[in-house]
């Protein structure tokens, strides 16, 4: 599967032959030999999974724009189509023949295996990749401006309103990452039973944590068939102004106890702990550090302490992005900076480096 650096490829199941598949598996790929005509079949495919995306529902698609806006090794589905539409059977096969000059290869083994079989991956995978080390590019997430607030509009072929409100974290501190977390936490169930059960805005209404290569973040998304755009985001700014007065100490901590536990969770299975060891090996934690290290940040956050950030990083920030779906309706926001493009988002803002 593809990610935002590169490929990963996984075998899991039984370890008997599983060092042997994953031997015969790099074979193959390092060969390519696949037809012409199959070629042509996935191509036409991909460009079918693309174009269809329309028919996503438009909480999905416009969640998908601020993806690409944030994440600058995304793009857009215009973007993609026209480069699977100038893509060669022999340009494809001559860019995998170069490929494994141009990778830094980084694995994991990790449930019932021996030492013989970490030595014969190793080696498998030692020969198909340069003696040298390659530099490889950082990743980047977009860095909002935190002077001015913006707006990405996007026209949907669906009457439903939609909004994504994103805030973005200042830094990637792990105290930042807990402090958004802890929001998300606080605000995820009074948000749904206030403006979907309550006022019955739409039919999805939801607040969470949303960090972006350790970026942290929070967006509160609604999709609306009977409320404008601007009338779904005005309520939830007046949702959010209420929030400090209907969340006393008692409730903070309660909501502080239950994200604690959930951070600490055990893992049910081998399968949910390699996942966790796999994304922490992807952000550059080789320590496998981050949970515990979450789990502290968030149990030192003080009631005060969480309604000074609140009160800077949520109501009266500017660091954010708010995208926009107007649907069948007229009203919509109109923020100071306004794109009509996710792209455009990227261009005009600063960018988080992330070196790994």
């Amino acid at each position: 599967y593809r990610h935002s650096r590169g490929i990963s490829m996984r075998v899991n199941g039984y370890n008997d032959k599983q060092v042997a598949l994953l031997q015969r598996l790099l074979a193959v790929m390092q060969a390519m030999e696949f037809s012409e005509e199959r070629f042509n079949n996935l191509r036409a495919e991909r460009i079918r999974q693309i174009e269809n995306k329309s028919a996503q529902r438009p909480a999905s698609q416009i969640m998908g724009a601020l993806r690409e806006a944030l994440n600058h090794s995304s793009w857009s589905d215009d973007q993609q189509v026209a480069a699977l539409r100038n893509l060669t059977f022999g340009g494809v096969k001559s860019q995998a023949a170069a490929f494994w000059d141009s990778v830094n290869v980084e694995a994991l083994l990790y449930g019932n295996y021996v030492d013989e079989d970490v030595v014969a991956v190793r080696e498998a995978l030692g020969s198909l990749v340069s003696d040298g080390s390659v530099e490889l590019p950082a990743l980047a997430v977009t860095n909002l401006d935190q002077d001015q607030r913006q707006q990405l509009t996007q026209e949907l072929e669906h009457d439903d309103a939609v909004i994504s409100w994103y805030i973005q974290g200042s830094d990637r501190s792990v105290q930042q990452q807990a402090l958004f977390d802890l929001t998300g936490q606080a605000l995820k169930s009074g948000f749904f039973q206030q403006l979907r059960t309550e006022q019955q805005l739409g039919y999805i209404a939801s607040a969470f944590s949303w960090p972006q290569s350790r970026v942290p973040g929070l967006v509160m998304i609604i999709q609306s068939p009977s409320h404008s755009s601007l009338d779904v985001r005005d309520a939830i700014g007046t949702f959010l102004q209420a929030v400090p007065g209907d969340i006393d100490e008692a409730a903070f901590n309660r909501h502080r106890q239950a994200l604690v536990a959930e951070i600490n969770e055990p893992f049910k299975n081998l399968w949910e702990r390699a996942e966790y060891l796999w994304q922490s090996l992807g952000e550059g934690d080789h320590t496998f550090s981050s949970k515990q290290d979450l789990a502290d940040a968030v149990s030192q956050i003080s009631y005060s302490d969480w309604l000074a950030f609140f009160k800077a990083q949520v109501l009266e920030t500017h660091r954010s992005l708010l995208v926009v779906a107007p649907g069948k309706f007229d009203k919509h926001p109109a923020e100071p900076t306004e794109y009509k493009q996710p792209a455009e988002a990227k261009l005009a803002n600063k960018r988080f480096a992330i070196e790994l």
